[in-house]
């Protein structure tokens, strides 16, 4: 779910869960857009309400971020610092979707490894 805007809202989180279960989903990857990130006080409250229902109803939830900047040495510090202002919150996992071709193709050997860094890195510091 990229636009997770209607799960995180209160009013419309109900109907959103219940149609995910009407749908046969007991597991969904929530993302998050810039905006949401930027504002994460009131985002990481209303992520806590919404895996306290999700999980009410059966739903489990894993998080999902991707920008591809994080696999850049100095842009990896935020994908780090997001992580550490998200721990405690009930997700089951995280999927980092960070596609190295976003960046330019052909993809160099640099970029693999740093890509490869990004990953070792935000795996060390995720408490999911």
């Amino acid at each position: 779910v990229w636009d997770s805007e209607a799960l995180l809202d209160p009013g419309q989180r109900p109907a959103e869960l219940d149609a995910l279960r009407n749908a046969g989903m007991d597991k969904i990857y929530l993302g998050l857009k810039a905006a949401q990130i930027m504002d994460l006080a009131t985002t990481r409250q209303r992520l806590e309400q919404l895996l306290r229902d999700a999980a009410g109803k059966g739903v489990q939830v894993s998080l999902l971020l991707g920008d591809p900047s994080w696999i850049e040495p100095p842009e990896r510090h935020q994908l780090t610092d997001l992580l550490a202002k998200l721990k405690g919150l009930a997700f089951i996992s995280l999927h980092l979707d960070l596609e190295v071709e976003q960046l330019g193709m052909p993809v160099p050997d640099r970029r693999l490894k740093d890509w490869l860094e990004t990953l070792r890195v935000a795996s060390s510091v995720s408490p999911w």
